[in-house]
């Protein structure tokens, strides 16, 4: 087998494994019943509508931001974190944990408790947890980030038209 076949058969693997990877992240969110509001995609479908009055204008506009895949990516980053985070905190009885384990052997899992109060976000390797991240709600629409030490690392709040804010400390 020549270099560049072996170069090739090395990328179709890492590609097919990528596509795996993604398909999998992909289904996840749907496998727990999460449909979401699409938030980041709504917002920039908003943001195009009043680029002008002009229909034309646009037009041209929701054609350059589909050559330039900015409502692709604003859809698989609603699908795969927003409306993820939109279905856990809006559902208070908890959900189901997901788990999705990564290219490199580690884990990366998302676990609500029963009762719908809080919701870890953690990333192992060989069993062993590296780093751990704490979603508790503090009140109607409103959640604290922690770190594995508890130190509040941000903020994260609904908003009136229902989708999530990331705030500061």
């Amino acid at each position: 087998m020549s270099r560049d076949q072996t170069f090739i058969e090395k990328w179709r693997s890492r590609c097919f494994r990528l596509a795996a990877l993604g398909t999998l992240v992909a289904i996840v969110p749907m496998a727990s019943g999460c449909y979401g509001e699409f938030f980041l995609t709504k917002t920039i479908y908003e943001v195009n509508g009043e680029v002008s009055d002009d229909k034309w204008v646009k037009s041209i506009v929701f054609f350059v931001l589909i050559v330039f895949p900015v409502y692709e990516l604003a859809n698989l980053g609603d699908a795969l974190i927003l409306n993820v985070i939109d279905f856990w905190t809006e559902d208070d009885g908890g959900g189901d944990s997901s788990s999705i384990l990564l290219e490199d052997g580690s884990t990366v899992s998302f676990v609500p408790s029963e009762d719908g109060s809080e919701a870890v976000l953690s990333h192992s390797v060989d069993g062993l947890t590296v780093t751990e991240t704490r979603f508790v709600r503090v009140g109607e629409g409103m959640f604290e980030v922690r770190d594995a030490e508890g130190t509040l690392t941000g903020r994260i709040e609904r908003t009136e038209n229902g989708g999530l804010r990331l705030l500061g400390v």
